[in-house]
């Protein structure tokens, strides 16, 4: 169980930040089971769904599309 409180809930990687991620997008919603750790690349990658033209670089930032 400790192992899994230390790596990203995704991609399984271990980077010095998480972000705790609510599953249902509900930043009210503190149910457990609505909570993930997850690296900053794949918590980005979560909130851009839906949003293909964007592009993540390796170290996490967000780039746009001018379309």
């Amino acid at each position: 169980m400790m192992e899994k409180l230390f790596k990203c809930e995704e991609c399984g990687k271990a980077p010095k930040v998480l972000i705790i991620h609510h599953k249902d997008f509900n930043k009210d919603n503190d149910d457990p089971e609505n909570l993930e750790l997850l690296c900053p690349y794949c918590h980005f990658k979560k909130h851009l769904k839906g949003k293909p033209k964007n592009k993540i670089d390796p170290t996490g930032i967000i780039i746009k599309s001018d379309d």
